[in-house]
């Protein structure tokens, strides 16, 4: 029996993964590791470069062969460049190089992310809500409803119903608890440094996006067995950190702890808003009293020490970091 060293080259295994480097971080110009000589068959003008510089066409168009049928059937059902399924793709296998590039300016190759998490959340309904129960008969992500309907509490069935009819605003609305914490945390990064909360609007958006389609993904292998949708759950994990990692630049552990302290933070802003809120709606209906004023007060003056606290180190270690140019730390 052959060994898989005789079978496959080291040499086609180190240029395949070269390849796959170079086009993570650029799946536009990947191939070309030096400027290539073409003759445009439409217009005549002999270039160097990847386009033509007078009639823009790609260079290397010639005779039509088995790709051209590809292109040509892809075009028609709208898989080519920044097409849905092109952009999901692209943030599957390079997530945080395709956000990087969509808030570096370069949004020509991705489909609109804002349109892309309300389709996503469309199809997921469709399978999830419709589908499986309907034609299979299988039921999936019954988990939050069962709990809803056994409650009592009229403020968690209120936010049941609200978080079933409206998803994608709502994986919105705590993905931005999310933004502020992410700001600090990855504000001196290798990769771009002070990056504003308009782009980590975005990059929470993709982020949602991920969540999104891994949970498609997961409820479809849940038909199969549960714990197939447990794997799709690690896969979003491991593609959520990836995205992060690409995008600013910090090695793993600086990653990890950097994104654990952005997480705290958020579920702490999330639990004071959400404590707050409810005390506020029981004042409202109920009627207000002293210790539930003082309650109101005490937990909203805890949460803003506790995040002054850990925004206050996170700015001190990343200052630290980045004076002594340790940007992996």
């Amino acid at each position: 029996m052959k060994k898989v060293k005789d079978i496959i080259p080291k040499e086609k295994i180190r240029d395949w993964l070269d390849r796959y480097s170079r086009w993570r971080k650029d799946p536009s110009d990947y191939k070309s590791v030096r400027p290539k000589s073409f003759h445009c068959n439409n217009c005549g003008l002999d270039f160097e470069g990847s386009y033509c510089p007078r009639c823009g066409q790609k260079g290397g168009v010639g005779r039509i062969g088995w790709n051209t049928i590809r292109e040509g059937l892809m075009d028609v059902w709208g898989l080519g460049n920044r097409s849905l399924p092109y952009s999901l793709w692209q943030l599957m296998w390079r997530p945080g190089y395709f956000v990087s590039d969509y808030i570096s300016g370069r949004r020509q190759m991705s489909f609109p992310p804002v349109k892309m998490l309300f389709i996503l959340t469309v199809i997921y309904a469709i399978v999830v809500e419709w589908f499986f129960p309907t034609v299979l008969g299988v039921q999936v992500d019954r988990d939050v409803e069962s709990a809803a309907a056994k409650s009592t509490n009229e403020v968690t069935i209120m936010m049941t119903k609200y978080v079933k009819e409206y998803r994608a605003w709502t994986m919105l609305g705590v993905s931005m608890l999310m933004l502020l914490p992410m700001w600090v945390f990855f504000r001196y990064s290798p990769r771009h440094t002070r990056h504003t909360l308009p782009e980590g609007f975005f990059i929470m958006v993709f982020s949602c996006i991920i969540v999104l389609l891994f949970s498609i993904i997961g409820s479809c292998l849940h038909t199969i067995s549960s714990s197939f949708s447990g794997f799709a759950g690690i896969l979003m994990m491991a593609t959520f950190f990836f995205m992060f990692r690409q995008l600013f630049g910090y090695g793993t552990w600086g990653t990890l702890w950097r994104l654990g302290g952005m997480f705290f933070n958020a579920i702490v802003i999330f639990v004071s808003l959400l404590a707050v809120g409810v005390a506020i709606y029981s004042v409202v209906k109920e009627g207000a009293d002293g210790d539930e004023w003082s309650v109101i007060i005490t937990v909203g003056a805890g949460a803003i020490c506790l995040l002054a606290i850990n925004f206050a180190l996170a700015y001190l270690l990343n200052r630290f970091a980045a004076k002594k140019g340790r940007g992996k730390f």
